[in-house]
C-alpha cells in the first residue's frame, strides 16, 4: 500500500501530458495532415506513448529517490509522503483512492474490451483461413459477402470471391499492393503496441488518437499503392469497394474508404499529395532528443519534483 502515492503520482503525469497531446491533435489537426500521413501517423503515436514513457521515468525517479535519497519525512508530517516505508498516509485521502479507483476501473474495462475484440477477432481469422485458398498473393473465400482485409499474427490478405469477381485487373493489383503495404510497415504489429499505450491515455485522447493513426495509415498505404499500380487503380479500386459495402473485422486494415473519407482519400491519391517523410524524420529524431533529455532532467531533479508532487497531492 505503500505505493499508492507513486501510483497517483503516475496516473496524474500520464494523464496530463496524454490530456496536452489530445489537445494538441484537436487544435492543430488539420495543419498535421497537411503536411503527409506519414506525418500525421507519427504524431498520432507521440501522443500515444510519450506520455506513458514519461509517466514511467517520473515515478520511477521518485522511486529510486525514496529508496536511496534522505528521509525527510519526519520533519514534514502536514501531509503524505512519497516514501516506501511511510506511505500508506495516502489511503486515509479521498482524493487519492477515488482518483485511482476510477482510473483503475477505467483501465480495465478498456483492457477488457481491446482483450475481447482480440480473441474474437482472432478466432474469426482462424476460421476464415481454414476455409480459404490461396490466389495471386491473396487468401480467397468463397463467399457472396462483400469484404477484404489483411489480419492474422501472420498478416495474410483475405478478399471474398464477391469482391475479386467484381474487381478488375488493375483494382485487384491495387487491392493488393494497398494491403501488403500495410503487412511491410508492421501496421498490424504497430496497432497492438499502440492499443495497449491508449489503455493509460485520458479520456477521449485514445479515440482521437486511434482515429488519427488508422487514417493515416490508410491513406499512406494508398500512396504506396500507387506507386506499385497507378493511382487511377487505386482510385477506382477505392470507389468499387465502397460501392460493395466491403466490410473488415475490428482489428484490421482494408482498402474501403467509409463515406466521411471517400473524397479526401481518392483526392489525396489522384492528387500525388506529399507523405511528409522528411518532416517526420526529423519529428522523430526531436521527439526521441526531447525525451532523453526530459528523462535525465526528472533523474537528476528527483529531490525537488518529490517535494512537489507531495504537496500538490498530499
Amino acid at each position: 500500500m505503500t505505493l499508492v502515492g507513486f501510483a497517483l503520482v503516475f496516473v496524474v503525469c500520464a494523464w496530463t501530458l496524454s490530456a496536452i497531446g489530445g489537445l494538441g491533435l484537436a487544435m492543430f489537426g488539420a495543419r498535421i495532415a497537411r503536411i503527409g500521413p506519414l506525418f500525421e501517423r507519427r504524431v498520432a503515436v507521440v501522443v500515444a506513448i510519450v506520455p506513458l514513457l514519461l509517466a514511467v521515468a517520473v515515478t520511477v525517479a521518485l522511486l529510486v529517490q525514496s529508496s536511496l535519497g534522505e528521509d525527510h519525512c519526519m520533519v514534514h508530517g502536514h501531509h503524505a509522503h512519497l516514501c516506501l516505508v511511510h506511505g500508506t498516509g495516502w489511503l486515509e485521502l479521498p482524493s487519492a483512492v477515488v482518483t485511482l479507483s476510477l482510473v483503475g476501473a477505467t483501465m480495465l474495462a478498456r483492457g477488457v474490451l481491446v482483450g475481447l475484440a482480440v480473441v474474437r477477432g482472432f478466432g474469426n481469422i482462424r476460421a476464415l483461413h481454414a476455409i480459404s485458398q490461396p490466389l495471386d498473393g491473396v487468401r480467397l473465400v468463397t463467399s457472396e459477402r462483400a469484404f477484404c482485409f489483411v489480419a492474422g499474427w501472420t498478416p495474410s490478405i483475405y478478399v471474398s470471391t464477391r469482391v475479386w469477381n467484381t474487381l478488375s485487373a488493375d483494382q485487384r493489383a491495387a487491392l493488393v499492393a494497398h494491403e501488403r503495404a500495410h503487412v511491410t510497415q508492421g501496421d498490424l504489429r504497430t496497432r497492438g503496441w499502440l492499443e495497449l499505450c491508449l489503455l493509460v491515455a485520458a479520456p477521449l485522447v485514445g479515440d482521437r488518437a486511434r482515429a488519427t493513426w488508422l487514417a493515416a495509415s490508410e491513406r499512406v498505404c494508398d500512396a504506396r499503392a500507387a506507386q506499385a499500380s497507378s493511382p487511377e487503380a487505386v482510385a477506382s479500386a477505392m470507389v468499387s469497394l465502397f460501392r460493395l459495402q466491403t466490410t473488415r473485422p475490428t482489428l484490421s486494415f482494408g482498402l474501403t474508404p467509409s463515406q466521411a473519407e471517400l473524397a479526401s482519400r481518392v483526392e489525396a491519391v489522384l492528387g500525388d499529395r506529399p507523405l511528409g517523410e522528411r518532416v517526420t524524420r526529423l519529428t522523430a529524431r526531436i521527439v526521441v532528443a526531447t525525451c532523453a533529455a526530459l528523462v535525465v532532467g526528472v533523474a537528476f531533479a528527483a529531490e525537488p519534483l518529490h517535494h512537489a508532487f507531495e504537496t500538490l497531492l498530499g
